[in-house]
């Protein structure tokens, strides 16, 4: 296509020849409008894109920390201690599994214990699963149902058990046995999305990897493939997640983020990487990808999650994870560490966090003694008396 800056070199050198009659310049205004007419429909097809919107991650010089201090809106830089009423065993166990409207909920896998805390740091109550549901109970996936408020496990034999949010149970359901998978996510109070990360579907004419569930009975089927190839890929419950109202979904070894929604998945954000990328370009073409990863090491995504400017996420490639956080504006990384986000000023690192969409806040946590070991840089820090080594800290902040 002609740019618009030859449509403008056309007219100067009609008027340097001194070619100035009336229909030159008539036909030369005319082309001008017609090309640039033609950019602008350009434009909306680049908006209108199917495969997404590029984000390159810049990885061919790596840091050790990624210091985003300069990211965080001033004074929105808290710190929470979490109530502790056991051993530093039982507290070195417990995983951030998400945030609820008005509750963070922890997991300790070991005791299959469900530990909630509210957002000033309280113990609002410890659901024993093994009590509850039984000592062979082992769990797959657990998540917030933001359209009803419930908390809501999957075990690994595919039942459901649902309790309140304040950890009342309330029932189960069974429906989803009916369909192997892996995690799920809420859709609607009613609907359901399951993800299967290539687990066999034996005697299934219909092998797939999604699955909507609507009043737990299937809808649709999506993301077909040759069970032939089938492998077992990472899988965590990371994979999931919501921004600006959206859910989000990204396989770990395909380099796409998808938008979901009851009719399919569409691509949001295509991933390329500076030094490591699969050649295959269709993200959706199962058998190449498959057939690629055996002879070439790929970035897996770990988590990726997004504010209105940023996306942060963090990749595993050769068994070492690596930080990276994207503008969106521009499609380009701001950099790339080895040990997670740094606040330089605090000297503290953090990993994994978590986005509470609703208050706009990253939520993460910290062990006490990282806070005593900086205790003298931040009035936060000292605030928190009786800090002990083990104790978990809530980190939250808002970004720009």
């Amino acid at each position: 296509m002609i740019k618009n800056n030859t449509a403008i070199m056309l007219i100067r050198n009609g008027i340097k020849s001194n070619n100035t009659s009336p229909l030159f310049v008539l036909l030369a205004i005319c082309f001008t409008v017609i090309v640039v007419t033609a950019a602008g429909c350009n434009r909306i097809r680049q908006k209108d894109n199917t495969d997404g919107s590029l984000l390159l991650i810049r990885d061919s010089q790596i840091d050790r920390l990624l210091h985003i201090d300069s990211l965080i809106e001033p004074g929105s830089l808290k710190f929470t201690l979490l109530e502790n009423r056991r051993d530093s065993a039982f507290i070195g166990d417990l995983d951030f599994r998400f945030a609820s409207d008005d509750a963070l909920i922890f997991f300790n896998k070991r005791l299959n214990i469900l530990v909630i805390f509210s957002y000033d740091g309280k113990l609002k109550k410890e659901l024993d699963l093994n009590q509850l549901i039984g000592f062979d109970f082992k769990i797959a996936d657990i998540r917030n149902n933001p359209y009803s408020s419930r908390i809501e496990i999957l075990d690994m034999k595919n039942t459901l058990y649902t309790f309140s949010a304040n950890g009342d149970f309330l029932g189960t359901e069974e429906q989803f046995k009916t369909y192997p998978h892996s995690l799920f996510y809420p859709l609607s109070d009613s609907t359901y999305v399951l993800y299967n990360n290539f687990t066999t579907n034996a005697g299934k004419t219909d092998p797939c990897r999604f699955y909507v569930l609507k009043h737990f009975n299937k809808t649709r089927s999506w993301w077909p493939l040759d069970t032939s190839l089938v492998i077992v890929l990472p899988v965590n419950n990371r994979q999931f997640y919501q921004s600006s109202g959206e859910l989000r979904f990204f396989d770990p070894l395909f380099p796409v983020i998808y938008t979901v929604s009851d009719t399919g998945l569409t691509p949001k954000y295509r991933l390329k990487y500076q030094q490591f990328n699969l050649t295959t370009k269709n993200a959706l073409d199962v058998r190449s990808i498959i057939k690629e990863t055996k002879f070439h090491p790929v970035p897996a995504m770990n988590y990726f999650i997004e504010s209105d400017k940023y996306c942060i996420m963090e990749y595993i490639l050769a068994q070492h994870r690596y930080s990276s956080v994207c503008d969106k504006a521009t499609g380009k990384s701001l950099g790339v560490s080895y040990f997670g986000l740094g606040l330089s000023n605090l000297g503290v690192t953090l990993y994994n966090p978590l986005f509470a969409k609703d208050s706009k806040n990253f939520l993460t946590v910290l062990y006490g003694e990282e806070i005593i070991r900086n205790k003298e840089k931040h009035s936060g820090f000292k605030a928190l008396e009786g800090l002990k080594n083990y104790d978990k800290v809530l980190v939250s902040f808002r970004f720009k």
